[in-house]
């Protein structure tokens, strides 16, 4: 009786289709990996425009709240753009609350904004060390503050506040590049009407 199966019937892949089968392989997982780094740089960049939107808004309610409720005018020099930015910053004070500020400052190195919410020393700068409370986050600056009275109770408060290093974070804008998912700026814009006198 005569074997069924011949030799040729019993081979194997060829080098040729193990080659393309390879090929197809790397190349989706090739595009997978790409989709993985770009959901990543999308999740972090996502998370870094929250994180500055949020400290923007709070440090324009905490000036918004001092402003409606301080109970007296703002005392010291309201900030403004700077022609030459100040090396220890500017104060202003609004009622029991005193604000420090040093815009385009990295929080890591220098501070940013500084408020002092029982403030009984006057009109004078605050620090950390001295009871105050830094209202930027780590990395953040302020890349815009303007306070401006436009009526006898009206303020208009504008701020903008950047995240990012030097590198990626110029003139109050993100550079496009690399390592631009860890940049963000965040601009707002609020007018407020002081409600005690």
């Amino acid at each position: 009786m005569k074997n069924r199966f011949s030799a040729t019937n019993s081979q194997g892949f060829t080098i040729l289709e193990l080659m393309i089968a390879t090929t197809v392989f790397s190349v989706i997982l090739l595009i997978s990996t790409i989709g993985i780094v770009y959901v990543g740089r999308i999740y972090y960049k996502g998370k870094t425009i929250i994180r500055t939107q949020n400290v923007t808004r709070s440090v324009t309610d905490s000036i918004s709240q001092s402003i409606q409720y301080g109970g007296s005018d703002a005392i010291g020099t309201l900030p403004d753009i700077p022609a030459v930015i100040p090396v220890t910053g500017a104060t202003f004070c609004i009622g029991n609350s005193k604000y420090t500020y040093s815009p385009n400052r990295v929080t890591s190195t220098t501070f940013g904004l500084i408020l002092d919410a029982n403030n009984s020393s006057g009109c004078t700068p605050a620090s950390v060390a001295a009871g105050g409370k830094e209202l930027l986050g780590d990395g953040m600056r302020l890349t815009r503050f303007i306070i401006t009275k436009s009526s006898t109770s009206d303020y208009t408060i504008k701020i903008s506040v950047g995240y990012g290093a030097d590198d990626v974070l110029v003139g109050g804008k993100c550079v496009l590049g690399a390592g631009g998912q860890f940049c963000a700026t965040s601009i707002l814009d609020t007018t407020v009407r002081r409600r005690l006198k």
